[in-house]
């Protein structure tokens, strides 16, 4: 087994256990921090891997700055946004690899209704 996949199916198990010990009910204003699903796939597709990784380094210093307190997604683009973090990051980009140290992740519930979609919280330390 290389060492990307083995980094990446260890980051993977860390992120569930964490994941699975902590879950929220956050309030209906959360839903003005969503990333839709597929907003940055759409980028990717649709602009270029440039304009991708610019829409996805502006989200990591929009909560590295503080400027956002956290980011929420659905569990899909949570997926895709950890997956391309640590491509920008094995790739050598220190930014991306200091930004993927620094994020943290976990479940949530967005309303009043507990029965609600889970989400994921996106935060940087």
């Amino acid at each position: 087994m290389n060492r990307r996949k083995l980094r990446r199916l260890l980051r993977e198990a860390l992120n569930e256990m964490n994941m699975n010990q902590y879950y929220d009910k956050m309030p209906d204003s959360a839903l003005d921090r969503i990333i839709p699903a597929g907003h940055l796939e759409d980028i990717l597709n649709t602009d270029g891997l440039g304009e991708f990784k610019e829409e996805l380094a502006f989200h990591c210093e929009l909560l590295e700055n503080g400027e956002e307190p956290y980011h929420i997604m659905e569990p899909a683009e949570h997926r895709f946004i950890v997956d391309a973090i640590e491509d920008f990051a094995e790739d050598g980009d220190m930014d991306f690899a200091k930004w993927l140290d620094k994020s943290g992740f976990d479940n949530v519930i967005v309303g009043e209704d507990a029965t609600e979609a889970n989400f994921i919280r996106w935060t940087m330390r």
